[in-house]
């Protein structure tokens, strides 16, 4: 019966498709049994600038509760989808499995940018266990989405917001140990210091699995590194920090103090602490 349906499925597909390839963009899980892609919807766009974007649900995510999932958002642009993403989210709560489903919402209040929608099949609501729930997320427009977080980070600086707990790199490191320390941990980059103890560079997740692929485990870090890290100081204002967090969002900062890697600024963890600093009362 299947191989039946399939024949019959290639016998009235339009040979217009017989051409289609497969695009360059192929994201992929970020830990065990995370099943990133259960999932996978257009998101409209969500930052009104014109190119569509994704959402890429993954209900196995263990983010601070096992199990809880996690969504992920892709912005398009004039070269495709983008490799890394710019926003993702966790509800927090154990064995939720947010995104099972995501899907878009269309335009739910009239502010001329597209919504979104995730569903979480196993949140536990006020009137039962595993009752479910849909969170409804709102888009903005970059400059609204700028303004928002300035106002939610400002007195605040880089310190305040920073991972300070992460693994390290050493040129001389292979390859394999970086994909090991990227499977162990949640982390997506690792600043590169040198003997001294002093930045040498930074190796995004994206560069790590490009050079895994093109030379092997056993290449050194050395040779694939971005040898040119954004560096901050701890007391920078995170006002000041916000535009290059948002426009590049791949990349993270490095925070320095010292001549010392204190921590690491993510677009992320940032978008993490403006959420919370949004519901803490004001100062």
């Amino acid at each position: 019966m299947g191989r039946f349906l399939l024949a019959a499925m290639l016998l009235i597909a339009p040979a217009a498709y017989a051409d289609l390839t497969p695009a360059a963009w192929n994201p992929v899980g970020f830990q065990d049994f995370e099943l990133f892609g259960a999932s996978v919807a257009p998101a409209g766009d969500v930052n009104r600038d014109g190119y569509g974007d994704v959402l890429v649900g993954a209900p196995g995510h263990s983010e601070t509760q096992s199990g809880e999932g996690r969504v992920y958002l892709y912005l398009g642009g004039p070269n495709g989808l983008a490799a890394s993403p710019a926003w993702a989210w966790s509800p927090g709560e154990e064995l939720a499995a947010a995104g099972t489903c995501v899907a878009a919402a269309g335009d739910v209040n009239g502010d001329g940018v597209d919504d979104f929608l995730v569903g979480a099949p196993n949140w536990d609501s006020p009137f039962g266990f595993d009752a479910g729930g849909v969170f409804v997320f709102l888009g903005a427009t970059q400059e609204a989405a700028y303004q928002r977080g300035r106002s939610a980070v400002a007195g605040r600086v880089v310190k305040d917001a920073m991972i300070s707990r992460f693994e390290v790199l050493r040129p001389q490191d292979s390859l394999g140990r970086a994909a090991e320390l990227l499977l162990a941990t949640h982390q997506h980059d690792f600043p590169v210091l040198d003997a001294w103890d002093r930045v040498a560079g930074i190796l995004p997740r994206v560069r790590l699995l490009e050079a895994l692929a093109r030379e092997g485990s056993a290449a050194p870090v050395l040779d694939v590194m971005q040898r040119d890290p954004v560096v901050v100081a701890p007391d920078t204002p995170l006002d000041a920090v916000l535009p290059h967090v948002q426009a590049d969002p791949a990349r993270p900062l490095l925070v320095v103090d010292g001549g010392k890697l204190v921590g690491m600024l993510t677009l992320e963890n940032l978008s993490e602490f403006i959420v919370i600093a949004q519901r803490l009362p004001s100062r």
